[in-house]
């Protein structure tokens, strides 16, 4: 049979040990969240890189073609010659 001291000492210990498993838990939350957080902002910031990565290859293309149609349209109408370098 066991005394009261010793059924409040194992309560006291089992109380114990249950606190310390919610620190460990509250702990291991907190790591997962930084964790997920830091995955997530990684994942961002290549999304972004390669966002414009690719804006500026579509740039690139556009820019080529701009090129492309107005040598186009000079060889078709040389007399807009003038005014093609105003604009440029």
């Amino acid at each position: 049979m066991q005394t009261a001291v010793q059924r409040v000492s194992a309560t006291l210990a089992a109380e114990a040990e249950a606190a310390e498993e919610a620190a460990r838990l509250r702990q291991t939350i907190r790591w997962a969240r930084m964790l997920d957080e830091a995955y997530t902002e990684h994942a961002e910031r290549g999304r972004t890189a390669q966002e414009l990565a690719e804006a500026q290859r579509q740039a690139e293309a556009d820019a080529e073609q701009v090129r492309i149609l107005r040598e186009q349209l000079l060889r078709e109408h040389p007399e807009l010659a003038a005014y093609a370098q105003e604009q440029t």
